[in-house]
């Protein structure tokens, strides 16, 4: 592959090729790796086991995506914090292989302790929304949940590997919500990137 082109093995001709079209920059799995890496406008991506990531056109309506220590987020029986403004190690990497540190930790202070956006995003209601974060378990083993659209609950499994965790749930109303809920006191997780599609 390169920049605007999957090539087909079959024919040799170029009649098979896969033509990639984006006009802005996101990331993409590094194989065989799997880290992620940044991916520039037109390139292909690919999902960690080798196959061809194609997606719809989205956009993300979180302002503060990976930002977590500012008004636009609400702790309730939690903290936050962010390594002394270091970051903690994330799934993201830049062009480099350079870890991109934007990650925050966030441990429940009391049952069910949880982040989520102070305002509510305005919304299409009875439209599709995927709400997703990236999560990776500190300390603890009880229940982390997902906070979707609609302010439900949505039970995860996490471990102490990076892994997006995601829901799609149509609006059921113009306001729109995303968050993360820590079931058990003291429990610790790592968040990066919430998104809001």
């Amino acid at each position: 592959y390169k920049v605007g082109k999957i090539h087909a093995i079959l024919p040799h001709t170029g009649a098979c090729d896969m033509t990639v079209t984006r006009s802005g920059t996101t990331s993409r799995t590094q194989l065989p790796d799997g880290t992620w890496r940044p991916a520039a406008a037109n390139e292909p991506r690919f999902t960690a086991d080798g196959g061809i990531l194609v997606e719809g056109a989205s956009t993300n309506l979180v302002t503060y995506p990976d930002t977590f220590i500012n008004a636009a987020w609400t702790l309730t029986d939690a903290t936050i914090d962010n390594n002394e403004g270091a970051g903690y190690d994330s799934p993201f990497v830049d062009a480099n292989g350079v870890n991109l540190k934007n990650a925050y930790k966030l441990k429940a202070t009391a049952a069910n302790g949880y982040i989520r956006l102070t305002t509510p995003l305005t919304v299409t209601a009875a439209k599709n929304y995927a709400t997703s974060i990236y999560v990776k378990r500190v300390t603890g083993t009880g229940n982390v949940s997902l906070i979707d659209i609609n302010t439900a609950d949505r039970v995860k499994a996490i471990t102490s590997e990076w892994t997006r965790i995601d829901y799609v749930a149509a609006a059921g109303s113009t306001s729109g919500q995303i968050g993360l809920k820590l079931a058990t006191s003291g429990d610790e997780v790592l968040i990066c990137h919430a998104q809001l599609e």
